[in-house]
């Protein structure tokens, strides 16, 4: 029920097993459970639960406690409330919130908890709901405290601006995609190993360079979503694989979009491991330059799981845009799954801020997918598009 509530108001719990286990494995009966919720089993005592409390509150992981303690038979709620005030007034930044289900003596220990300033109820509902109360005006503080803290990256504009010039002289306002990874690269986003072919055995020869498996995509300005028309090829592993998914692109492109004009092929490393994000920027005629991010892949059509802000961002900005799509315990390990680069994240929703502040020509760029990489591996954008204006802003 707590899990659940959680959940609705968007309260992240602490999901790393291993972590909640080194903290509570001792102190916890094998029949309970260290996953959170915590179950310290109706076989603890008073004591023990104030044991369990004070590693809570030791730990610089855990920043905020929930305590549902359900009065029985031999229980005693004011012993209990009692053991609470001893351990938070040892630790008093750490918030904690409890909640007493029983009768008169939980009635009485609410009552003494909350004469000594701590928040106690008689229903997890409320409790949960105080909570996020709570979160939203610590959320507000600290976006008030960070208004005009924006990051500033070193870009290089003057590459970015030349890259756009090229394209428009040739009357273009679609980029190809080696220009939109030039862009991405002197923004600071990081992109797949990619080369340019214009013929089988450059593909050939770039792919042994590379080392296989690698991904065959083509180069049209007439190709927006080269999925649709049938223009990439996945995982490939072998000289044979390549050359037969060569001739598949082009014929593919020679049925759905005949006429398209093919300047020739990338050859990128296959990235493994990598969680599909899509981040961009779009351009609102009332709001200005908008960052969106949310989960990738074919799946942002479907599910519709994503996140706006306004640019320029802050860091808080970026990460509530993360918190705030449905999928985001993907990114956070979900079910013993790999925690996923939240910090690399934030840094390409940042810079993707400051880019549509800084270069008014883009008008709509998309990473799709945006790849995450487990903690510490950063994000890699495999696909880009961009979409500049026909006449140059000043």
């Amino acid at each position: 029920m707590a899990t659940d509530a959680c959940e609705e108001h968007g309260i992240h719990l602490l999901d790393d097993y291993k972590l909640l286990n080194r903290i509570f494995g001792g102190l916890i009966p094998y029949f309970g459970s260290t996953r959170n919720p915590v179950d310290v089993t109706g076989q603890s005592d008073e004591e023990k639960y104030a044991k369990v409390l004070r590693a809570a509150l030791a730990s610089d992981k855990i920043h905020t406690i929930l305590l549902i303690y359900c009065q029985a038979a031999q229980s005693r709620p004011r012993d209990m409330a009692r053991y609470i005030i001893e351990e938070t007034k040892r630790n008093p930044l750490k918030p904690v919130i409890t909640v007493f289900i029983g009768g008169e003596e939980s009635k009485k220990a609410i009552e003494t908890l909350l004469s000594s300033g701590i928040p106690s109820f008689p229903d997890v509902g409320r409790a949960v709901r105080s909570l996020a109360a709570y979160y939203r005006w610590v959320g507000y503080k600290k976006e008030l405290s960070q208004k005009k803290k924006l990051e500033e990256f070193d870009m290089n504009l003057e590459k970015i601006k030349n890259v756009i010039r090229s394209a428009r002289i040739e009357g273009r306002t679609q980029l190809l995609e080696t220009e939109s990874n030039d862009i991405c690269e002197a923004a600071g986003i990081k992109t797949a190993v990619t080369r340019f072919c214009e013929t089988v055995d450059e593909c050939l020869d770039q792919a042994e360079e590379l080392g296989y498996p690698v991904v065959l995509k083509v180069v049209s300005e007439d190709i927006i979503h080269k999925s649709d028309v049938g223009g990439v090829k996945v995982d490939l592993g072998s000289p044979e694989e390549l050359i037969t998914a060569y001739t598949e692109i082009m014929s593919n492109i020679g049925r759905k979009k005949p006429g398209a004009r093919i300047r020739g092929m990338l050859v990128s490393k296959m990235v493994r491991d990598g969680l599909e994000t899509i981040a961009g920027i779009s351009r609102d005629p009332q709001f200005g330059p908008i960052v969106m991010f949310g989960l990738g892949g074919v799946y942002v059509e479907a599910l519709k799981d994503v996140s706006f802000r306004v640019a320029p961002l802050t860091k808080l900005d970026a990460h509530k845009m993360v918190h705030q799509i449905r999928a985001s315990r993907l990114l956070y390990g979900f079910r013993g799954e790999k925690r996923r680069d939240i910090s690399a994240i934030i840094d390409v929703l940042l810079r993707l801020g400051q880019l549509s502040t800084k270069v008014e020509d883009i008008v709509e760029m998309d990473l799709n997918p945006l790849l995450v990489l487990p903690k510490g591996g950063g994000c890699i954008a495999v696909d880009t598009r961009i979409t500049i204006t026909k006449e140059a802003k000043p």
